[in-house]
């Protein structure tokens, strides 16, 4: 469980507002995928964690965030590791390695275009969609 809280307060950290809906809704789809895997219909699911059908949909489509508890509880009907029902963290050194990879490529070796292109995507990143 501690390990748990750890996760959930770095993922948090440094999320923008979308990284944090991208997050709940990757945890709302692992929570339907081991819904629908043990056989339970969203009202029996619902039910069986003392919720309404709506929040359990909510929860599924990443429009109600999870508490800890909850997740705890659904890995406990589930008989599911809690850390199963949490998305792989995306390394973010992985994936900036990637696009300086593809910025070089597109600027040929010219400093100038490659200045250009990262700070654009540093900009965009910096933002993020609204």
């Amino acid at each position: 469980m501690f390990f748990i809280i750890i996760y959930l307060c770095l993922v948090n950290m440094h999320m923008t507002e979308q990284e944090q809906k991208t997050l709940y809704l990757e945890i709302g789809q692992i929570i339907r995928e081991i819904r629908l895997n043990t056989g339970f219909s969203q009202e029996v699911f619902a039910q069986m964690l003392h919720l309404t059908r709506a929040s359990i949909v909510n929860i599924e489509k990443g429009r109600q965030r999870t508490t800890i508890h909850l997740l705890y509880e659904i890995g406990k009907i589930a008989n599911v590791n809690i850390v199963d029902l949490l998305p792989k963290i995306k390394r973010e050194d992985e994936l900036s390695m990637k696009w300086k990879e593809k910025i070089g490529n597109v600027s040929d070796g010219n400093a100038l275009k490659e200045s250009k292109l990262t700070d654009f995507l540093n900009e965009i990143i910096s933002k993020g969609p609204k």
